[in-house]
């Protein structure tokens, strides 16, 4: 209990210092959110009175205190180009993000671990060598460049999938396979790697060496050991993930995280920006508390 209160702790110091690292540089952007809000016409008597209700005259500790107020309740603000609430519209544009990371991690693991315990198990082999070079093809492969030509094949000439957009589950099926591929080949050499250090351990030698076949050998001894860096990289991808799938999303048309931080920033719309990273932030920090009570389900030598 007292380790993960400390790591309570640290998580919420670090969303404080992300807080504070991101107000700072919202503060340093060459763009004034005044004239954004105002328009190009305002006069100059109507920016000073907006700016004096925005509380942007206030000191820079003030202004911080005040947003990690409210911030803290929940409110983040409103768009100062749109009007929308800030944690509204992250809310509406979340789950889409969710179910894309969700369907491209299941790809990850359905395709990698498969082809990583294959490999593990015929190592310097034909099949490994091929494995190799196809999985160094699928991470060098550009994510865009990969969506567009499965769109092509899949949405446009053989109509097998919607082209883009979001109206039903449907739509999300090619977006998650493009992602998932891109990332397979890195799972499968991840795997392949912890597996092939766990077949090299004493303990799995005594196992083999008391009559255990392969099969339980691999999925009862050598698989549960390898899972801990598999466990560390995917917590900090699907982190990333949650953050926002800025291309994957691009491609597609779909209204996730990734689609509302660019507009934002293209829109220098200041509170969206910080509230979007602050979301990022805060699924960093919630992915690695997990990972960590992960850790100790999975290994026990961590919970003594």
């Amino acid at each position: 209990m007292k380790g993960f209160a400390a790591r309570l702790l640290w998580s919420a110091l670090t969303l404080l210092g992300a807080s504070l690292l991101v107000f700072s540089l919202a503060r340093a952007v060459p763009a004034d959110p005044v004239a954004v809000y105002a328009g190009p016409q305002a006069d100059a008597e109507t920016r000073a009175r907006i700016r004096k209700e925005m509380g942007l005259d206030d000191p820079f500790w003030q202004q911080y205190l005040r947003y990690l107020s409210h911030a803290a309740k929940g409110d983040l603000g409103k768009s100062i180009v749109t009007s929308e609430v800030v944690s509204e519209a992250i809310s509406t544009r979340f789950p889409t993000t969710l179910a894309l990371s969700v369907g491209g991690v299941i790809v990850w693991l359905a395709v990698g671990i498969p082809i990583g315990l294959l490999t593990a198990l015929n190592r310097g082999r034909r099949v490994d060598r091929w494995a190799l070079v196809v999985s160094m093809i699928g991470i060098s492969l550009p994510v865009f460049w990969l969506g567009r030509m499965l769109q092509y094949e899949l949405a446009y000439r053989r109509g097998v999938f919607p082209v883009a957009g979001l109206q039903s589950w449907r739509h999300l099926i090619l977006p998650s396979l493009t992602l998932g591929l891109v990332g397979a080949g890195y799972y499968a050499r991840l795997v392949h790697s912890s597996v092939s250090d766990a077949l090299n351990q004493d303990f799995v030698r005594t196992a083999r060496a008391k009559g255990a076949g392969l099969q339980r050998v691999l999925l009862r001894h050598a698989l549960p050991n390898a899972l801990l860096p598999l466990l560390t990289v995917l917590g900090a991808d699907i982190a990333g993930l949650l953050g926002g799938v800025v291309f994957t999303e691009s491609v597609f048309a779909l209204p996730g995280m990734g689609a509302l931080a660019v507009q934002s920033v293209l829109n220098l719309d200041v509170p969206m920006i910080m509230g979007t990273v602050l979301f990022a932030a805060l699924m960093v920090v919630a992915a690695n508390l997990i990972v960590d009570l992960l850790y100790r389900v999975i290994d026990p030598r961590i919970r003594a």
